[in-house]
């Protein structure tokens, strides 16, 4: 256990003896509990002659003094020792019993005539025998009586270098075992004291750097420990070595570092200091191994390897369905081998000359793969020049197989699929399309039973049709506010008398759940009454801005007690607010024009055909002075703000007899035509690289954002069958 204090050392079973020994001849009385009836019975019993065993019981083994080799002889016996046997000891007659007592005594001859006469005392020594014995051991007489025939001087002067020699013995090992140090048990050292001891070890410490600067002295062993914590960087460059172009999609082995070039024939390594062998295997080419050695403080050059080709050379290019521009990083795998294009679209592949056409599959992030055809030849024809689609689908309503059906197709018109097919019970008035500005969701309003108008929406990652709302009332989309559709509703069949004829719906296509964000009000009763109506919607950004109208059922009902407003409302529903009132009156009407992005004019007649301008911004309507008749009744656009958050807009305008596509900055700014003819408005934006057109309003085509060279022409999508609709609150759609 540890920090238990190291016990005492008990003296052995020999010592234990010794003591018991010494302190029965030093304190004859202490053995035992005087008995003083039994003294005086010994006292009064006859004296008699008897053996004397002076080690009381000991084994005649054990005793220290028996043997020819330690005790000493007796002077006038030829060698004898003291004690031939422990018979040879006998008792004389024991006249009394002295008490033990540890005073000074004083020792001498005892017979019966001198047991009457009082004792004297010795301070500091006694006889016995002739020899002096230190009085500091109290001694009984009787015990050391001897016979006659050994009360000599020569044995009392042995018997007393014994005892003193016996006591000096005890003596010092009782110093030996009193005066020990106790020294408490050693901690026993753990496997980690073990290691850390190992570790921290001065030999170590000095050892492990000199063994680094010797390893480091040798060339091959420096690299190998560099190569440790540090890299080289390897820069291969691989080409064709008859047309010097750079050679794509290329193995390159070095150690256990590997790698594959790209487009420009080019990659890059991370390998080990010291020697290796760098191959270099391509399907069609010759392979290519050469051994390599880098050391410290090198900076290896690029190396440049040409590879022979066993097949023929055939050049492709690869460009952008939509763009015309030629596609870096396109992957082209035919007849087992790759290549992948360069910053010019570029790509040498080498094929099998036993097909004079093979199959050729091509993949692009961001882009549907496509499999076409590729001609072995090693001349630039036509046909190796290869487009790819950018990744997509658009949706549109489509009248070609007599119903109304919606229909979805890539950007380019392929791969068309019926996605909602028409019942033939649609009313092509009442059926329209509109789709978020990033294409996740479409919402189509249509009357599929002839008698109920319902909204589905259409998930474009997955097909899925969930119809949301469906009744006999007329459902008006306004705009899509992120991933939420804002729609007005109106029941022809209620009566106007009654709240809720009018409602503005929200619908959030990701938690698919259905919002209500305000309903009409009535006042008066019986036949003389006012509700309200909605009208003049905007969707800007997160915020639904629309005007609130006060209705009479009879002109002299009195509506000086209500207001008409202009109104905001968040998609979610919070923070419905009045931004602007006006006394309502009989004949008073509210007119809109979206001026500018983000930028709405008011134009208020009360009923004395006096008109008051306001205009509308960062979600507050004040009045504006320069706003005029003049300003307010111009033609304006519908500007249609990128997806991106509206970084850009677009729109379409009347210019002379032509209708010119323009994009400009978030606020119209800086204008730039997009198109060289006149005869495409603007539909929508697909992504921010992307716009959709229309033409004589059934026609789909697409442009890049960047524009149409004056050599090309916009990429029709598709016909589409679409009820002309105004979508000046948000556009796109329709």
């Amino acid at each position: 256990m540890r920090n238990k204090k190291q016990p005492i050392a008990l003296p052995t079973p020999e010592q234990l003896e010794v003591e018991k020994h010494v302190e029965e001849i030093m304190n004859p009385g202490v053995s035992a509990t005087p008995d003083v009836a039994k003294t005086e019975a010994v006292a009064s019993a006859p004296a008699a002659s008897s053996p004397i065993d002076i080690f009381q019981g000991l084994p005649a083994d054990k005793i220290p003094l028996g043997g020819p080799k330690t005790a000493p002889e007796i002077p006038g016996r030829g060698g004898k020792s003291l004690f031939g046997s422990v018979a040879d000891l006998t008792r004389p007659p024991v006249v009394a019993a002295v008490a033990p007592q540890r005073t000074p005594i004083t020792v001498s001859h005892v017979n019966e005539q001198a047991a009457e006469q009082p004792v004297p005392t010795l301070a500091k020594t006694a006889t016995l025998g002739g020899a002096t014995v230190a009085s500091a051991t109290a001694v009984s007489v009787d015990r050391l009586a001897r016979r006659d025939e050994y009360a000599d001087a020569a044995t009392d002067s042995a018997v007393t270098d014994i005892m003193a020699s016996e006591g000096d013995a005890l003596l010092a090992a009782e110093d030996t075992v009193r005066l020990r140090p106790i020294n408490p048990v050693a901690k026993q050292p753990g496997r980690g004291d073990r290691w850390r001891k190992r570790l921290t070890s001065r030999w170590l410490l000095l050892g492990i750097p000199l063994i680094l600067i010797v390893l480091a002295a040798v060339p091959f062993t420096r690299n190998k420990l560099a190569s440790l914590v540090i890299k080289q960087t390897l820069v291969v460059v691989v080409i064709d070595s008859k047309t010097s172009k750079p050679v794509s999609g290329a193995a390159l082995v070095y150690g256990s570092v590997s790698a594959h070039t790209d487009g420009t024939g080019q990659s890059t390594l991370q390998v080990p200091y010291g020697d290796g062998t760098l191959s270099v295997t391509k399907k069609y080419y010759a392979s290519y191994g050469h051994k390599e050695s880098f050391t410290i403080g090198q900076t290896a050059a690029p190396i440049r390897i040409s590879l022979e080709a066993t097949g023929r050379q055939v050049p492709l290019t690869v460009i952008n369905t939509i763009t015309h521009k030629p596609l870096a990083g396109v992957t082209v795998n035919v007849s087992g081998t790759s290549a992948v294009s360069d910053s010019k679209g570029k790509i040498s592949v080498v094929l099998p000359t036993k097909a004079p056409t093979l199959t050729a599959k091509l993949t692009a992030p961001g882009f549907n793969a496509l499999s076409t055809p590729v001609q072995v030849t090693d001349a630039v024809v036509t046909a190796n020049t290869l487009s790819l689609v950018p990744a997509g689908s658009v949706y549109f309503i489509s009248g070609a197989s007599g119903n109304l059906d919606v229909i979805k197709s890539d950007l380019d018109g392929s791969n068309r699929q019926t996605v909602l097919a028409g019942t033939g019970k649609e009313d092509p008035a009442n059926t329209s399309l509109i789709a978020s500005r990033d294409w996740h969701y479409v919402a189509v309003r249509s009357r599929r039973d002839g008698s109920q108008t319902a909204l589905s929406m259409i998930d474009s990652s997955t097909n899925k049709v969930t119809q949301f709302d469906t009744s006999s009332a007329t459902y008006t989309p306004i705009g899509w506010s992120g991933h939420t559709l804002l729609y007005d509703v109106v029941r022809p069949s209620q009566n106007p008398s009654q709240t809720g004829r009018e409602s503005l719906k929200a619908y959030n296509a990701d938690q698919q759940q259905l919002n209500q964000l305000d309903q009409s009000q009535v006042v008066g009763s019986g036949s003389k009454y006012a509700y309200q109506s909605y009208g003049n919607f905007f969707v800007l950004d997160t915020q639904l801005v629309y005007s609130v109208h006060w209705n009479p059922s009879d002109p002299t009902y009195d509506l000086t007690a209500q207001s008409d407003s202009i109104r905001s409302v968040s998609a979610s529903g919070q923070g419905k607010k009045d931004l602007q009132q006006y006394a309502a009156s009989v004949g008073s009407s509210v007119q809109a024009a979206h001026v500018l992005p983000g930028t709405i004019d008011y134009a208020i007649t009360d009923g004395t055909d006096k008109t008051s301008y306001y205009s509308y911004n960062n979600n507050t309507v004040m009045s504006d002075t320069n706003v005029s008749a003049a300003t307010f009744n111009k033609t304006y656009p519908v500007y249609l703000p990128s997806p991106d958050g509206g970084s850009k807009t677009l729109w379409s305008e009347p210019r002379g007899s032509r209708l010119a596509l323009l994009l400009g900055d978030r606020v119209a700014g800086t204008p730039n035509p997009l198109i060289a003819t006149g005869e495409y408005s603007a539909y929508g934006w697909y992504s921010t690289q992307y716009i959709l057109l229309s033409r004589s309003g059934s026609g789909l085509y697409v442009i890049p954002a960047s524009g149409v060279p004056a050599d090309s022409a916009p990429l029709k999508i598709a016909n589409y069958s679409q009820p002309v609709q105004s979508a000046a609150a948000y556009g796109g759609g329709f």
